[in-house]
């Protein structure tokens, strides 16, 4: 993107791939669409992007074409792993006890940082994690940020209990879909709300006990 807009300011082209520094990853294969790329339109919500040309899109997964170490030179080759698009300084309080988004200089690819539609993202290695055998390239690029958010407010902050009664408002949603699978992870019972019958039996078909629909 070379400016602000619609679809219409999207634009296929090369761009020279990024350089991965000591200690960071390289080469995306799969990514979903995530925020960025409709918060960049004009009117959006005000957050400073990188660019112009700006790459959009935050959420992916990747094949590790390179991983060097911070302790030697050696070379991991075809590691599959899935990434978190947010990271901060690494050595601050808030970094340091795992709070990264409170971090002062926190940074997301598709804002501050090129995203990740591109052939080569370079990001640091303690951001990706390993990719299940079970999923593909597909399947593991659509839970990223969804499935971090949808665990900090259910576990971390709201410690899900076995028996406890969760509501998801939109089940239709990433974070809807990653938090009723979690919740029900943890043994709680789960109320749902959804726009259409579609999507109630969408989230029934996840394991919510209950749908109740509502109007857009």
């Amino acid at each position: 993107m070379h400016g602000l807009g619609g679809p219409e300011v999207l634009h296929y082209e090369d761009a020279p791939d990024p350089v991965p520094r000591t200690g960071e990853v390289l080469r995306a294969r799969a990514r979903s669409v995530a925020q960025p790329p409709r918060h960049l339109k004009p009117g959006g919500p005000s957050r400073t992007i990188a660019g112009p040309p700006c790459r959009t899109s935050s959420a992916t997964m990747r094949r590790v074409r390179s991983l060097r170490s911070a302790r030697a030179s050696s070379t991991c080759a075809r590691v599959r792993v899935i990434a978190n698009p947010g990271y901060g300084c690494g050595h601050c309080r808030h970094c340091l006890a795992g709070r990264e988004t409170l971090c002062r200089s926190y940074r997301i690819l598709g804002y501050e940082l090129p995203g990740t539609y591109a052939e080569y993202v370079a990001l640091p290695a303690q951001n990706v994690v390993a990719m299940p055998e079970n999923l593909d390239f597909a399947g593991a690029g659509s839970i990223g940020p969804v499935s971090l958010t949808a665990w900090h407010m259910l576990v971390t902050l709201a410690k899900v209990q076995p028996g406890e009664t969760v509501l998801v408002l939109g089940a239709g949603y990433g974070v809807g879909v990653a938090a009723i699978q979690i919740a029900r992870l943890f043994g709680a019972r789960v109320i749902a709300t959804a726009s259409g019958p579609e999507k109630s039996e969408k989230a029934r078909l996840l394991g919510v006990d209950e749908t109740i629909g509502h109007a857009q």
